[in-house]
């Protein structure tokens, strides 16, 4: 059963720059793994049950990299020697994964500032949206007839 071959030409271009062949993709896939992750971890990450990780060591101490932090690194650009180099230099494990490349400490938070504001703001007029959806479901004019019907209505309802 050849499972690689099933891949799109993009997921295996995925594969060959993770250093993924066709059977290290097939034995993984064999072996339980997600589909995804079978072809976008490098060799490095082990799978143990459920749960997928990678160790790197830094001046003695084990840091285990989850797939998600491993997607997060490669989207900002980071290599896994920056970072060891950023978790040498005293950042710590978090902050080392979320630094984008040639990003400083404070304009990581400022961007963290930024995005939590303009979320906030979005919520905001979320929010407002639903209220003005609400007044106007209100603002329709009721029939004369309404309060009697609903009073009917409640009454049967209680007696059932």
């Amino acid at each position: 059963m050849i499972l690689y071959e099933f891949l799109t030409e993009e997921q295996k271009e995925i594969a060959e720059s993770n250093k993924i062949t066709q059977s290290i993709y097939d034995k993984r896939v064999k072996n339980g793994w997600n589909f995804e992750y079978a072809y976008k971890l490098n060799k490095s990450f082990r799978k143990h049950g459920d749960e997928y990780f990678m160790f790197i060591t830094v001046l003695g101490k084990q840091y285990k990299v989850s797939p998600q932090d491993q997607f997060i690194l490669d989207k900002n650009g980071v290599s896994r020697s920056m970072l060891i180099q950023r978790i040498r230099t005293g950042y710590s494990y978090d902050l080392a994964v979320r630094l984008k490349l040639n990003e400083s400490e404070e304009d990581y938070y400022e961007r963290i500032f930024i995005e939590k504001w303009e979320e906030k703001e979005r919520a905001k007029e979320e929010h407002k949206k639903k209220t003005m959806q609400r007044q106007k479901i209100k603002s329709i004019p009721k029939s004369q007839y309404f309060n009697h019907l609903e009073y009917t209505l409640l009454r049967n309802f209680k007696e059932a």
